[in-house]
């Protein structure tokens, strides 16, 4: 698991200094925040419940690359 995280945050930082995501937030939280998020679906997540699967998947991703994209 860190050596996933570890990649995901190199990945993270290689992409902000290339201008592809925003930058002023370390890459490390990002990247905890973007798993957290993620790992805690299959704590409420139901498939027969109020949201589908992919209104669940657009949401997170959306939220989660929308909200890391760069101003401007």
């Amino acid at each position: 698991r860190e050596s996933l995280q570890r990649r995901c945050t190199d990945l993270v930082a290689e992409a902000q200094a290339a201008g592809q995501l925003r930058t002023g937030r370390d890459p490390a939280l990002l990247v905890h925040l973007a798993f957290s998020m993620s790992n805690s679906l299959v704590e409420w997540f139901r498939p027969d419940g109020t949201w589908s699967h992919r209104e669940v998947v657009d949401a997170l991703l959306e939220l989660m690359l929308d909200g890391t994209r760069p101003h401007g």
